[in-house]
């Protein structure tokens, strides 16, 4: 069954059936192209974004429908499933895999939009094949699907990409062949209609996404113990080495980019595998990369860096940071910014205030009397600080 056009994505009323063929036409020569190329000088969210957004069509991927697109409308499904990526700057992985029908550059031009062919997707196991392929997506190539993509009934507006990917040769996932009882939902229905079912002895991982296998990347260095305190702060100072990557990095700076990205990854996750290590790169590299390193390069770059490590070869720069929040209490940026600028100050206040301490003590052991005018010749700090901390001097250097 083919989908439904829809005039924008705010109306819901259905205007007529659409062939996927066309849709792929419409994308490719876009009668929309220059709208689409103005909308994409925003960012998602603005309104002028949204106001040409909503004057252009969309189309239900997913399902057709009767009269009026709603769950409880729907007529059919197409077959098909549609899956959204932000932040992609390549369809590289997309091309690759035989199950996928097309791909497109988004409405914003910020990511892909992917259509997957399965081979008996229903209403009743539209979330569970879902859920499957967002596992995989993640799972093998760290890639975040849109949740919002879930919901069977949802729209996409029309984009314009002249590059769209298409599969006339595409082999569908059969659900028949893949294991879906990890991501199945129980259901009010389900459990009352069967009153001796004994909860504690379903898998579990029945009821909810796998996390089991995952490798949780650390991409900031975190303390080992906050003290069950909102912020700690190390005088001395602690290593510290966040994992960052600028949106768009063009050739001529992507390995150097993509190195310093993969010391940051190694120095806060020490165990990480080769394998999650390569995935986590070629993330990066293709969200951020324009154009993006060939796979073999990432994964030489990845066994490169991993077997300097595993040699104590690997010599990673890191800053002495003091001041460490415990992300457990989510503290809002601009407490952040208050809590940093009080206990800096006070960190330099105490700083100062010992080094005029170790001044006056040198000096006190050579002459009888000290002055603020010796203490100034031998702290190279103006009169108005010494005079500042003169009653404070006194007092510790007694």
């Amino acid at each position: 069954m083919s989908p439904n056009l829809f005039r924008n994505q705010t109306l819901s009323a259905v205007l007529g059936h659409i062939e996927f063929p066309t849709i792929f036409k419409l994308i490719r020569v876009s009668p929309y192209d220059q709208k689409i190329t103005e909308a994409r000088k925003y960012p998602k969210g603005h309104p002028e974004y949204e106001r040409i957004k909503c004057s252009i069509p969309s189309f239900s991927p997913n399902a057709c429908f009767f009269h009026k697109r709603s769950k409880e409308n729907v007529k059919e499904l197409t077959g098909f499933i549609y899956l959204d990526f932000d932040g992609i700057f390549s369809n590289a992985i997309f091309t690759k895999l035989p199950f996928v029908y097309a791909c497109w550059l988004s409405f914003g031009g910020r990511g892909y939009g992917v259509l997957i062919k399965v081979k008996g997707v229903t209403l009743d196991n539209f979330t569970e094949v879902w859920l499957y392929l967002e596992d995989y997506f993640l799972k093998n190539y760290s890639l975040k699907v849109d949740p919002q993509t879930k919901d069977y009934s949802r729209q996409t507006v029309l984009s314009s990409d002249p590059t769209i990917y298409v599969n006339p040769a595409v082999k569908p996932i059969d659900v028949k062949d893949i294991d879906l009882t990890s991501y199945k939902t129980l259901t009010y229905e389900y459990i009352a209609s069967h009153p001796d079912l004994d909860l504690f002895e379903l898998p579990s991982n029945y009821s909810s996404r796998i996390k089991s296998g995952y490798f949780k990347i650390k991409y900031r260095t975190v303390l080992d113990d906050y003290e069950n305190k909102p912020y700690v702060i190390i005088e001395e100072g602690h290593d510290s080495r966040d994992a960052f990557m600028l949106r768009k990095v063009n050739d001529g700076f992507r390995h150097r980019h993509l190195s310093a990205y993969a010391y940051s990854i190694l120095f806060n996750n020490p165990d990480i595998s080769i394998k999650i290590l390569e995935r986590v790169l070629m993330k990066a590299n293709l969200q951020h990369c324009n154009p993006p390193l060939e796979d073999k390069e990432i994964i030489y770059m990845a066994r490169s860096f991993k077997e300097q490590q595993s040699k104590n070869g690997l010599k990673i720069k890191t800053k002495k940071k003091m001041i460490w929040h415990n992300p457990e209490y989510n503290t809002p940026l601009h407490e952040k910014q208050v809590i940093n600028g009080r206990e800096v100050g006070k960190l330099r206040k105490k700083k100062t205030l010992k080094n005029l301490i170790e001044v006056y003590k040198e000096l006190k052991s050579k002459n009888e009397v000290v002055s603020q005018s010796m203490v100034i010749a031998n702290s190279n700090l103006s009169r108005r600080t010494i005079q500042k901390y003169w009653h404070e001097i006194l007092q510790s250097a007694v």
